[in-house]
């Protein structure tokens, strides 16, 4: 019995505590790259649950193999081979499938890490202060506590919206392109810029980092969201409309500065004096219908505003129905209706609250171009609806009458509009222009002594760097004014309409009460100018494609 005793190892010899703690120490980096895994899976477009699953089939594998092995360092070796193998394959699955600067290696050093593993400071840069949806201001993480991550990430969503509203971007988008890059571009005066790409990786973190700022749902990557942030720059402070979606490809993130969706003061939109008073004078008549019209995005919205805006609405009540409001009007009542099924009932029940002006952005059904037509007759109504010009307009207005005379009866006129680029003051150069295109426009040589075009964007000064003026920043255009044509109602317009007259015959009634296209009154802005011919002729081409579409 002593004998058999005395084989038996001493107390406490089963459990070694120092392989325990060694095995801890190593179970803890399989434990700590799971969840790294798990969200890089999604940056890079893989399955998240089939890696997750591996990883932790793998390491678990690993640690059982080492437990039940009575050679423990045996053990340990199979458990470090099974970990690494997956985690490499992974980083090399991860890397074929995006650009050379997404590269694992290349995304440790951009988050400020060198080889050794060891921290490095980054500075954070507050250009703007940024406020999130409910307007409180986001403050910058501090160096000293935050992650290098969190740091780098505030300064990336500062350069951004430092660049889009620098460069007067009215709008901004981030989507996925081709070679794993994302594609950004802004809108700016209109016109389409490319900008710099970005990696897939960089895009996603910015956008997350923008969703949290603007209240929406980080864990959402599909199902569209909108949101709003605010900035104050360069002394203002500016709503940010954020609205995100989600593909195959990743997210896409659509930024909208709300500041330049809309101008409300009726004599800054660029009317000529003529259309001014004459649109004034038919606003100023208690009942009637004014129809405003243009192409999408030529500033319809800022004019049917700014003719709300110049009545007075302490004496008169004042109503709106709109699809979605693009800004706030003091003292008066604003109805959404969303779907344009709903605006029949939306605007039946703005008519019995009885106002004295009605605002109604579309009219897209014969029901509510009777409603309106019949709401006209003691009521003064506004009315958007898309066209290219105001003839046009009028045609789709008398299209959705039945019958269509009903439509002419309190019908005061159709205004029609679109928005050119203003010339950069501090950059644009004079020329002499050709008298073959002077006589296309019905001038002479001798009426016209200069014309003003942009500079070329591919100047560079002696040392042979390019120039760029800091007004514009390049471009040669800064800001846009609306063109305009007014097409008045008269009793010879209503009798030609009435008898089926032909365009032509309606064209030539209103020439006799010397109405001006729109491409003569934008020729007008030429000379005294204000723009180019070259941006006339390609917001007017624009037209004409959309035309015959």
């Amino acid at each position: 019995m002593t004998v058999i005793l005395a084989g038996l190892p001493p107390a406490g010899g089963y459990v070694s505590l120092i392989k325990a703690v060694f095995m801890l120490v190593l179970v803890t980096p399989w434990l700590m790259i799971l969840p790294w895994i798990h969200h890089d899976v999604a940056r890079v477009r893989g399955s998240q649950w089939q890696w997750s699953l591996t990883i932790i089939c793998t390491g678990g594998i690993g640690v059982l193999v080492w437990l039940l092995l009575p050679a423990y360092f045996i053990g340990m070796a199979v458990y470090v081979v099974l970990v690494a193998a997956v985690v490499a394959g992974y980083v090399v699955w991860r890397d074929a499938r995006v650009g050379p600067g997404d590269k694992l290696i290349s995304v440790i050093r951009a988050r400020g890490f060198v080889l050794s593993g060891k921290g490095v400071k980054v500075d954070v840069i507050q250009h703007v202060k940024i406020y999130d949806d409910r307007n409180v201001q986001i403050p910058p993480p501090d160096p000293e506590s935050a992650s290098v991550l969190e740091c780098e990430t505030y300064n990336s969503v500062q350069e951004f919206l430092v660049n889009m509203l620098t460069r007067r971007a009215s709008e901004a988008d981030i989507s996925p392109g081709s070679q794993q890059a994302a594609v950004v571009r802004f809108i700016v005066d209109g016109v389409l810029s490319v900008q710099p790409s970005m990696s897939l990786i960089e895009s996603d973190i910015l956008i997350q980092a923008i969703k949290a700022m603007s209240g929406l749902d980080t864990e959402e990557r599909r199902r569209p969201q909108e949101g709003l942030l605010s900035i104050d720059f360069a002394g203002n402070q500016l709503e940010i409309g954020v609205t995100t979606t989600g593909s195959t490809g990743g997210q896409r993130m659509q930024f909208r500065a709300m500041h330049e969706a809309l101008r409300t003061r009726i004599d800054e939109l660029g009317m000529t004096e003529t259309i001014l008073k004459g649109v004034r004078a038919m606003s100023n008549r208690d009942s009637g219908l004014i129809i405003v019209s243009g192409r999408i995005g030529s500033g319809v919205t800022s004019t049917l505003y700014s003719i709300l805006r110049a009545m007075d609405a302490y004496t008169k009540s004042l109503a709106t129905l709109e699809s979605k409001t693009s800004a706030d009007i003091e003292n008066v009542s604003q109805t959404v209706y969303g779907d344009p099924k709903n605006l029949p009932k939306a605007l039946t029940a703005v008519i019995r609250r009885d106002p004295d002006v009605i605002m109604v952005d579309a009219c897209p059904d014969t029901q509510t171009a009777e409603l309106i037509a019949n709401t006209a007759a003691n009521k003064l109504v506004v009315l958007g609806i898309g066209a290219v010009d105001a003839f046009t307009a009028l045609a789709l207005w008398l299209k959705a009458c039945d019958p269509a005379i009903d439509g002419m009866a309190n019908l005061h006129g159709v205004l029609c509009q679109l928005l050119i680029r203003n010339l950069c003051p501090a950059c644009r150069q004079p020329y002499r222009p050709d008298p073959q295109m002077l006589a296309k426009a019905n001038l002479t040589s001798s009426q016209i002594e200069r014309f003003y075009r942009a500079p070329d964007p591919g100047r560079v000064n002696e040392n042979g760097d390019p120039i760029i003026c800091p007004s514009c920043q390049g471009t040669g255009y800064i800001g846009r004014t609306g063109v305009f044509e007014l097409l008045e109602i008269t009793d010879e317009i209503r009798r030609l309409i009435a008898d089926k007259a032909q365009l032509a015959q309606i064209k030539a009634a209103c020439r006799k009460n010397n109405m001006h296209y729109l491409q003569e009154n934008a020729i007008e802005k030429v000379i005294d100018g204000l723009t180019s011919i070259q941006e006339v002729i390609r917001v007017t081409q624009q037209g004409k494609k959309k035309k015959k579409q």
